[in-house]
Protein backbone atom coordinates (compact mmCIF):
# COMPACT_ATOMS: atom_id res chain seq x y z
CA UNK A 1 0.00 0.00 0.00
CA UNK A 2 2.88 2.35 0.91
CA UNK A 3 4.44 2.09 -2.42
CA UNK A 4 1.36 2.95 -4.36
CA UNK A 5 1.31 6.14 -1.92
CA UNK A 6 4.52 7.57 -3.41
CA UNK A 7 3.18 6.39 -7.17
CA UNK A 8 0.79 7.93 -6.53
CA UNK A 9 2.37 11.81 -5.18
CA UNK A 10 4.80 11.15 -8.38
CA UNK A 11 1.73 11.33 -10.42
CA UNK A 12 0.44 14.23 -9.07
CA UNK A 13 3.57 15.78 -9.47
CA UNK A 14 3.76 15.20 -13.02
CA UNK A 15 0.19 16.28 -13.87
CA UNK A 16 0.63 19.77 -12.27
CA UNK A 17 3.97 20.29 -14.05
CA UNK A 18 2.69 19.00 -17.22
CA UNK A 19 -0.54 21.57 -16.42
CA UNK A 20 2.26 24.58 -15.57
CA UNK A 21 4.29 23.94 -18.80
CA UNK A 22 1.01 23.94 -20.74
CA UNK A 23 -0.36 27.06 -19.17
CA UNK A 24 2.95 28.69 -19.75
CA UNK A 25 2.79 27.75 -23.75
CA UNK A 26 -0.36 29.80 -23.94
CA UNK A 27 0.91 33.07 -22.10
CA UNK A 28 4.07 34.24 -23.66
CA UNK A 29 6.22 36.90 -21.11
CA UNK A 30 8.56 39.91 -22.86
CA UNK A 31 10.91 41.62 -21.76
CA UNK A 32 10.55 45.44 -21.14
CA UNK A 33 12.80 47.89 -19.42
CA UNK A 34 13.61 51.22 -18.88
CA UNK A 35 16.51 52.48 -16.98
CA UNK A 36 18.16 56.18 -16.86
CA UNK A 37 20.47 58.48 -15.06
CA UNK A 38 21.08 62.27 -15.23
CA UNK A 39 24.71 63.07 -17.32
CA UNK A 40 25.89 66.82 -15.94
CA UNK A 41 27.84 67.05 -19.29
CA UNK A 42 27.83 68.50 -22.31
CA UNK A 43 25.06 66.93 -24.90
CA UNK A 44 27.94 66.10 -27.81
CA UNK A 45 30.08 64.26 -25.11
CA UNK A 46 27.32 62.30 -24.31
CA UNK A 47 26.73 61.46 -28.05
CA UNK A 48 29.75 60.95 -28.77
CA UNK A 49 29.93 58.42 -26.15
CA UNK A 50 26.73 56.44 -26.91
CA UNK A 51 27.48 56.50 -30.34
CA UNK A 52 31.07 55.12 -29.87
CA UNK A 53 29.61 51.18 -30.09
CA UNK A 54 32.83 49.32 -30.03
CA UNK A 55 34.74 51.02 -27.91
CA UNK A 56 32.88 53.61 -25.07
CA UNK A 57 29.97 51.19 -25.27
CA UNK A 58 32.13 47.84 -25.05
CA UNK A 59 33.91 49.24 -22.41
CA UNK A 60 30.50 50.06 -20.18
CA UNK A 61 29.76 46.97 -19.16
CA UNK A 62 32.28 43.60 -18.29
CA UNK A 63 29.03 41.34 -19.59
CA UNK A 64 30.27 42.93 -23.16
CA UNK A 65 32.93 39.83 -24.19
CA UNK A 66 32.72 41.17 -28.06
CA UNK A 67 31.31 44.10 -30.09
CA UNK A 68 31.76 44.94 -34.09
CA UNK A 69 30.74 48.21 -35.45
CA UNK A 70 30.31 48.00 -39.33
CA UNK A 71 33.10 50.23 -40.57
CA UNK A 72 31.76 50.34 -44.47
CA UNK A 73 29.79 53.31 -42.89
CA UNK A 74 33.02 55.31 -42.58
CA UNK A 75 32.85 55.61 -39.30
CA UNK A 76 29.33 57.62 -39.81
CA UNK A 77 26.60 56.44 -37.11
CA UNK A 78 23.40 56.18 -39.57
CA UNK A 79 20.46 54.56 -40.02
CA UNK A 80 21.06 51.36 -41.52
CA UNK A 81 24.79 50.74 -39.34
CA UNK A 82 25.09 47.38 -38.47
CA UNK A 83 26.74 46.09 -35.44
CA UNK A 84 27.22 42.23 -34.19
CA UNK A 85 27.64 41.84 -30.20
CA UNK A 86 28.14 38.97 -27.66
CA UNK A 87 27.33 39.61 -24.34
CA UNK A 88 26.39 37.96 -21.23
CA UNK A 89 22.62 38.39 -19.83
CA UNK A 90 20.89 36.51 -17.22
CA UNK A 91 23.67 33.51 -17.31
CA UNK A 92 22.79 33.16 -21.16
CA UNK A 93 24.86 34.11 -23.83
CA UNK A 94 23.72 36.51 -26.41
CA UNK A 95 24.88 36.80 -29.44
CA UNK A 96 23.07 39.84 -31.41
CA UNK A 97 23.17 40.79 -34.99
CA UNK A 98 22.04 44.39 -35.12
CA UNK A 99 21.00 47.56 -37.00
CA UNK A 100 21.37 51.28 -35.87
CA UNK A 101 17.29 53.02 -36.67
CA UNK A 102 15.81 56.27 -36.28
CA UNK A 103 19.31 58.14 -35.76
CA UNK A 104 18.82 61.65 -34.55
CA UNK A 105 21.84 62.90 -33.97
CA UNK A 106 22.27 64.41 -30.66
CA UNK A 107 18.63 63.21 -29.23
CA UNK A 108 18.29 59.64 -30.12
CA UNK A 109 18.93 56.06 -31.53
CA UNK A 110 16.96 53.26 -31.87
CA UNK A 111 18.10 49.54 -32.95
CA UNK A 112 17.06 46.44 -33.03
CA UNK A 113 18.78 42.61 -33.48
CA UNK A 114 18.25 39.44 -34.05
CA UNK A 115 19.44 37.86 -30.69
CA UNK A 116 20.72 33.80 -30.21
CA UNK A 117 21.19 32.31 -26.64
CA UNK A 118 23.15 29.57 -26.10
CA UNK A 119 24.17 28.17 -23.29
CA UNK A 120 27.50 26.32 -23.19
CA UNK A 121 27.16 26.89 -26.77
CA UNK A 122 24.11 25.17 -27.74
CA UNK A 123 21.66 27.58 -29.16
CA UNK A 124 18.61 27.83 -26.51
CA UNK A 125 16.51 30.50 -28.30
CA UNK A 126 16.17 33.40 -30.76
CA UNK A 127 15.23 37.00 -29.32
CA UNK A 128 13.83 39.55 -31.32
CA UNK A 129 15.34 42.47 -29.46
CA UNK A 130 15.94 46.60 -29.35
CA UNK A 131 15.87 49.55 -27.68
CA UNK A 132 15.65 53.77 -27.65
CA UNK A 133 18.69 54.90 -26.09
CA UNK A 134 17.15 59.00 -25.68
CA UNK A 135 19.18 62.16 -24.77
CA UNK A 136 16.75 64.82 -23.73
CA UNK A 137 16.44 67.73 -21.33
CA UNK A 138 16.03 67.12 -17.49
CA UNK A 139 12.59 69.64 -16.12
CA UNK A 140 15.17 70.94 -13.41
CA UNK A 141 17.22 72.45 -16.77
CA UNK A 142 20.09 70.73 -15.15
CA UNK A 143 22.35 68.33 -17.05
CA UNK A 144 20.86 65.64 -19.74
CA UNK A 145 18.17 62.81 -18.95
CA UNK A 146 20.21 59.71 -20.87
CA UNK A 147 17.82 56.76 -21.06
CA UNK A 148 17.75 53.56 -23.07
CA UNK A 149 14.43 51.52 -23.06
CA UNK A 150 15.52 47.76 -24.25
CA UNK A 151 13.38 44.56 -25.34
CA UNK A 152 13.13 41.47 -25.93
CA UNK A 153 10.34 39.20 -27.42
CA UNK A 154 10.55 35.70 -27.54
CA UNK A 155 8.92 33.63 -30.70
CA UNK A 156 5.08 32.94 -30.57
CA UNK A 157 5.63 29.33 -30.58
CA UNK A 158 4.96 26.90 -27.89
CA UNK A 159 8.42 26.32 -26.65
CA UNK A 160 8.97 29.91 -27.41
CA UNK A 161 6.34 30.93 -24.83
CA UNK A 162 7.86 28.60 -22.18
CA UNK A 163 11.61 29.63 -22.26
CA UNK A 164 10.28 32.73 -21.47
CA UNK A 165 8.53 31.85 -18.85
CA UNK A 166 11.33 29.95 -17.67
CA UNK A 167 14.16 32.75 -18.56
CA UNK A 168 11.69 35.68 -16.61
CA UNK A 169 10.82 33.12 -13.77
CA UNK A 170 13.95 30.79 -13.46
CA UNK A 171 16.63 33.07 -14.70
CA UNK A 172 14.53 36.32 -13.77
CA UNK A 173 16.45 38.04 -17.08
CA UNK A 174 13.72 40.87 -16.97
CA UNK A 175 16.06 42.15 -13.81
CA UNK A 176 19.35 41.03 -15.08
CA UNK A 177 18.22 43.50 -18.46
CA UNK A 178 17.88 46.45 -16.18
CA UNK A 179 20.80 45.74 -14.05
CA UNK A 180 22.82 45.33 -17.44
CA UNK A 181 21.42 48.71 -18.81
CA UNK A 182 21.95 51.20 -16.23
CA UNK A 183 25.57 49.71 -15.78
CA UNK A 184 25.97 50.91 -19.42
CA UNK A 185 24.14 54.36 -18.17
CA UNK A 186 26.15 54.63 -15.11
CA UNK A 187 29.40 54.01 -16.54
CA UNK A 188 28.64 56.85 -19.54
CA UNK A 189 27.63 59.28 -16.69
CA UNK A 190 31.18 59.18 -14.97
CA UNK A 191 33.32 59.19 -18.25
CA UNK A 192 31.64 62.39 -19.38
CA UNK A 193 31.41 64.00 -16.01
CA UNK A 194 34.98 62.66 -15.33
CA UNK A 195 36.28 64.10 -18.67
CA UNK A 196 35.18 67.65 -17.50
CA UNK A 197 32.60 67.80 -19.95
CA UNK A 198 29.62 70.80 -19.67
Amino acid sequence: MHWKTGWMKWLLFAVVVMGLVLWMGTQPRSVDVTESVIVDGDRAAIWQAVTDFDGVFHKSNPAHLETRFDTSSGGLFRDGTSFRQTELVGGFRGNLDGVVLDVYEGRRYAWRADTTYTVAGIPVTRVDEGGVLRIEKTRQGKGWMLSHRVYGRFPDTFKGRVLSWVMSAVFDIEADAARHTLTELEYIKRLVEGNGHG
